[in-house]
């Protein structure tokens, strides 16, 4: 993590989620992110994307049923949900 917002990856490691699984939650507006540097990147290579903390927590509050326990990372869920993930 840096400065309270998480890479694409991170968050799949977190959720333990794939990148499309991700990027699915982004695009229909339940996770909230932003480019990395405020720039959507080229075709080539993989998007970057910043995942606010304070995003990443409300989606986890409100969508929990999406999570599968055995495949998260519980330790880090209860950091962000207790605010001290920073």
């Amino acid at each position: 993590m840096r400065d309270g917002w998480f890479t694409e990856k991170e968050v799949c490691e977190i959720l333990g989620v794939d990148h499309k699984w991700v990027r699915q939650r982004i695009d229909a507006g339940q996770l909230k992110a932003s480019w990395h540097h405020g720039t959507k990147p080229t075709n080539k290579g993989s998007a970057c994307w910043h995942i606010a903390e304070e995003d990443l927590k409300a989606f986890i509050q409100r969508y929990p049923m999406e999570l599968t326990g055995r495949n998260v990372d519980l330790f880090t869920i209860v950091d962000i949900l207790a605010g001290v993930a920073s």
